[in-house]
C-alpha cells in the first residue's frame, strides 16, 4: 500500500470520527465474522473470522481484523458482549486502518436488535454515573 492510500485511509477515519452521533464505549470482547460480501463476492469462511470488538456504540462497532475488508463491505457477526451473545448482527466497513499484520476497522450498524440497544443504552448509563 503506498502512503498516498494510507493518508487518503487515515483522512477517511478522521471524517468518520467527526460525523459519530453515539459516544463510542471501550470494550474487550469478541465478534465473529460468519460471512461477508466484499466487492460483490459473498464469502463464507470454513470458521468465523474472530475479531476484537476494540468498543461499540448504538451505531457502529471498532474492531481489529485478522483480514482486510474494501470500505462498503457488508458483514454477518455474531458479537459477545458482557457474556451475552448477538448473532446475525448486519454491519458495513466504513474505515480501515492496516495496522502491524492485523486492520483496525470501523463498522457502522445496520440492524440493531431492542436486546442489544438496551445492552449499549445500559453500558452508557452505568459508565454516565460512575463519574
Amino acid at each position: 500500500m503506498n502512503s498516498n492510500s494510507s493518508k487518503a485511509k487515515a483522512a477517511d477515519s478522521r471524517e468518520a470520527f467527526d460525523m459519530r452521533r453515539h459516544k463510542r464505549m471501550g470494550q474487550q470482547s469478541k465478534a465473529y465474522c460468519k460471512k461477508y460480501i466484499s466487492e460483490g463476492r459473498e464469502v463464507e469462511p470454513e470458521s468465523p473470522l474472530e475479531m476484537e470488538l476494540l468498543d461499540i456504540s448504538a451505531g457502529g462497532l471498532g474492531v481489529m481484523s485478522p483480514v482486510s475488508l474494501d470500505k462498503g463491505s457488508m458483514l454477518v457477526l455474531n458479537i459477545i458482549l458482557e457474556g451475552e451473545r448477538y448473532d446475525r448482527v448486519s454491519a458495513r466497513v466504513i474505515w480501515e486502518i492496516p495496522t502491524e499484520g492485523f486492520y483496525r476497522q470501523g463498522l457502522i450498524i445496520m440492524n440493531i436488535s431492542g436486546r442489544l440497544f438496551t445492552h449499549i443504552t445500559k453500558l452508557d448509563n452505568s459508565i454516565t454515573t460512575e463519574i
